[in-house]
């Protein structure tokens, strides 16, 4: 740090000068969303999902030393996420120490929600005068959280059952998601499951999101399908309730409802009938 200053050159007709920084990324600090478990019930299945917690702030931070420290000219910025589109997200400040010679600055995000782009590598970047002179990488990460964590999906014998477990964390998680039906694993070499093995199939549609399909929904897929999801940060679920409608159910009702009109009908017209062929046998009597 020695070496910072301003070094000035004499030539044969001017002199020149130029102001030399010397710096270094001390230090940085990753920060990670808050989440908090809620008891979730769908049917007959008690489980845990994540949300986030709206009272808590991450926050990540970076520091630089820096010889020749002018308070006037420096200032740290950040580069990533959605600093450049949306910077009325994030709350950010610059402190110095003139006496370590040190530069901090922090980044806050104001309101976390569940949006990919506000997660991963942020740059943070020390700039004196117009003049970018370092920079360091930090990292704003969110644990595992199924956004549709509860839903429900009606389908009619015969057509098809898609659902899409949509995932949230940074880092990627590297291992599979963990279907079950009814609780029971999916993937494993249970009797249950086997038997319903030979419909289903999984394929993701963009890391780490993925999903499931039954191509022709039967009246005994009808059940709670959940997915789990983790990593070392934590874990979270997810679940949908697969309603398969039986057709009779609804015809029976309707036919006899139509039977009892129709009975009603029946009896009403009889009874005016009846009524009409009694008053034509009634003869009045005359006296003589």
């Amino acid at each position: 740090m020695s070496s910072s200053g301003v070094y000035r050159c004499r030539g044969p007709s001017a002199m020149s000068s130029v102001n030399v920084h010397v710096v270094g990324a001390i230090n940085s600090v990753n920060g990670s969303v808050i989440l908090r478990p809620r008891e979730e019930i769908l049917g007959r299945l008690l489980y845990f999902s994540s949300h986030i917690d709206p009272d808590e702030r991450p926050s990540i931070s970076c520091q630089f030393v820096i010889g020749n420290l002018d308070p006037d000219q420096t200032k740290i910025i950040w580069r990533g996420g959605l600093c450049k589109s949306h910077p009325e997200f994030y709350e950010t400040s610059t402190t110095l120490n003139l006496s370590s010679s040190t530069a901090s600055g922090r980044l806050t995000l104001i309101h976390p929600e569940l949006n990919s782009q506000l997660y991963g590598t942020y740059q943070c970047i020390l700039k004196v005068g117009p003049e970018e002179v370092g920079s360091s990488e930090v990292k704003l990460a969110i644990p595992p959280v199924v956004k549709n964590s509860k839903s429900y999906v009606y389908r009619y014998p015969g057509e098809k059952f898609v659902h899409t477990c949509e995932i949230l964390t940074q880092p990627t998680v590297k291992s599979s998601v963990v279907w079950a039906r009814n609780k029971i694993p999916l993937k494993s070499d249970t009797t249950s499951s086997t038997k319903h093995l030979q419909r289903i199939r999984w394929d993701s549609v963009t890391l780490p999101d993925d999903r499931i399909v039954i191509d022709a929904v039967e009246l005994s897929d009808r059940a709670i399908y959940s997915c789990f999801v983790y990593n070392d940060m934590g874990n979270s679920t997810g679940a949908v309730y697969l309603k398969v409608i039986n057709i009779w159910s609804i015809a029976l009702p309707i036919i006899l409802v139509i039977g009892e009109l129709l009975v009603f009908s029946g009896s009403a017209l009889f009874y005016t009938k009846f009524k009409n062929m009694c008053h034509r046998q009634v003869v009045p009597l005359h006296r003589s």
